[in-house]
């Protein structure tokens, strides 16, 4: 009888050790990325803001923004059905009441999923360098109508809508985690290069003329340039308000690149390229922007190429910190791309 208690304990005894050995094997490394460990965790700063935050936040920074819009586009953003109701007295508070009255809640699920998307876009980029840039979060949660559902900021606060946020859950609740970050991740870092642009604006500055072909000029002259030639199309982009560079084309010429609405639709624009010389500061030509080919093949045709904020924002965010995942080689080959890499040295 003591035998088999022998027997047995020792048979349990080596099936717990087989189970121990198991899970020590299939533990994931504490270096490794997890939204539980709290090693990460402590890493990121991620802060949603609430309704009466949000509403402080718009009052606060956003009237030099609503302040400049045109007609066309305040019915394109959807704060007013027809143009004629702009030259109402009171236009700007109501462009103000109109976006602090379509601020959401973050569920806590929407937060747990929000975060667990950030810390893992994050945490494929292979220039460790950026990250520390990439630890601070600010969220605001709007509805689709805010800025036609289009993800941007506000001083240092990123604006998702509510279809984002949805399109993110049924990704996660799927397990396509690798579309969820290649979808939604790099967007999210996308608006938080506007986010450090505003908060290390000498960084970029450094990027845009001393790597870059761009020299910085007064914002007054350029924006009267453009003025001229938008009209009522003018579409302001909120992640790229100033205007103060010029880009240096190989004629001792330099390029203003601008976007002209077609209609009431927010993304249905048209973008130019305006040549100036200097001094004077007089228009040389303004053509449609595909027909530089020196500033397009600069960039390696990279689509978002209306502003150097939104150039580098999408060139960061996709073929410097997803690289495995965005394979286009014009851009991976291009000289913007290639001064990037060594801005990124210095920081």
């Amino acid at each position: 009888m003591r035998l088999v208690n022998l027997r047995l304990v020792s048979l349990c005894l080596l099936i717990g050790i087989i189970i121990w050995i198991w899970i020590s094997l299939n533990r994931p490394s504490r270096k490794s990325l997890s939204v539980e460990s709290f090693e990460v965790e402590t890493k990121f700063k991620i802060n949603f803001m609430s309704i009466q935050k949000a509403q402080e936040i718009i009052r606060r920074h956003h009237s030099s923004y609503f302040k400049r819009m045109k007609p066309m586009e305040i019915v394109a953003r959807n704060v007013i059905s027809d143009e004629s109701e702009f030259y109402q007295p009171d236009i700007v508070s109501k462009i103000e009441h109109f976006y602090c009255s379509h601020i959401l809640e973050f569920s806590s699920f929407e937060q747990k999923l929000l975060k667990e998307l950030i810390i893992q876009t994050v945490a494929k980029s292979p220039n460790k360098q950026l990250s520390k840039y990439f630890l601070n979060w600010n969220l605001i949660k709007v509805d689709n109508y805010f800025e036609d559902g289009l993800p941007h900021t506000i001083n240092e606060y990123i604006v998702i809508p509510e279809d984002f946020v949805l399109d993110i859950q049924k990704l996660f609740e799927s397990n396509q985690i690798k579309d969820a970050i290649i979808n939604y991740g790099s967007t999210l870092t996308h608006e938080q290069v506007h986010v450090l642009q505003r908060v290390h604006p000498s960084i970029f500055d450094r990027l845009y003329v001393h790597y870059w072909r761009y020299t910085s000029f007064p914002e007054e002259p350029i924006n009267l340039l453009i003025d001229h030639y938008v009209g009522p199309y003018q579409r302001l982009n909120p992640d790229g308000l100033n205007n103060n560079y010029l880009f240096k084309l190989p004629n001792s010429q330099y390029l203003i690149v601008y976007v002209k609405l077609k209609d009431e639709h927010l993304e249905n624009v048209t973008k130019y390229g305006l040549t100036i010389k200097r001094p004077g500061f007089k228009a040389q030509s303004n053509k449609l922007l595909n027909q530089y080919s020196d500033y397009i093949n600069y960039f390696g045709g990279i689509g978002n190429n209306y502003h150097p904020n939104e150039l580098i924002a999408s060139l960061l965010s996709e073929y410097i910190m997803l690289p495995e995942y965005y394979k286009n080689q014009r851009v991976h080959n291009c000289q913007a791309l290639m001064e990037v890499k060594r801005w990124i040295k210095t920081l």
